[in-house]
Parts: C-alpha cells; structure tokens; sequence
C-alpha cells in the first residue's frame, strides 16, 4: 500500500469521526438549546417559571428526604424538579438525564 492510499483512507476516517462527534453533540443540546440545559432556579425565577413541578418529595441524587423550606429548584426541558441540597444539585446538572428520570420513577 503506498502513501497517497494511506492518507486517503486517514482524511476519510477523520472526517467520518467529525461527521459523528456533531451529530452526536447535536442531539444532546450542545448546539444552544437552552431548553434542555439544566439549571437553578433562583426565588424570583421559581415565581415566575411556567415549568411544570415534578413535586418531588425524595432527592432523585441522595434519596433523602426534601425540607420544602431549604429546597433547591432546577428547572430541566420544561419541568422543575426538587433537590436536598446544593452538593446534589452539583451532580444533577452534571447528569440531568439520570436524575429527572430518577425523579419521575414510582418509588
């Protein structure tokens, strides 16, 4: 095999891996899509969301109990979903997929 076949195989297999890693972060919301991000709602933010609350009364990270009090909010693709603590919330919007099915599953 010389060297042109080589490097043309190479530029094929390269753009085939840039076609993929595209459609790949285009499906997860990577492209702007703001409406599947994650994100802490602040007081002012809780009032004024249309999001619907799941109403969680278990963390979908820690399984603890919720204090309605003490609460943190994150709003992901449109619902509002309940967590214990700023440190569960951390990991939530790391991984909001895992955790809002968490949330929504019977227990």
């Amino acid at each position: 095999m010389n060297i042109f076949n080589i490097l043309k195989k190479s530029v094929f297999i390269i753009a085939l891996a840039l076609l993929l890693c595209a459609g790949i972060g285009a499906g997860n919301g990577v492209c702007g899509d703001e409406s599947d991000e994650a994100k802490i709602l602040t007081k002012e933010e809780q009032v004024s969301s249309t999001a619907e609350s799941v109403k969680n009364f278990r963390c979908p990270v820690s399984d603890d109990d919720i204090d309605k009090a003490n609460c943190i909010k994150i709003e992901y693709k449109g619902k509002i979903y309940n967590l214990c603590c700023d440190a569960c919330a951390k990991h939530f919007i790391k991984h909001p997929e895992k955790f809002s099915q968490i949330a929504t599953s019977p227990r």
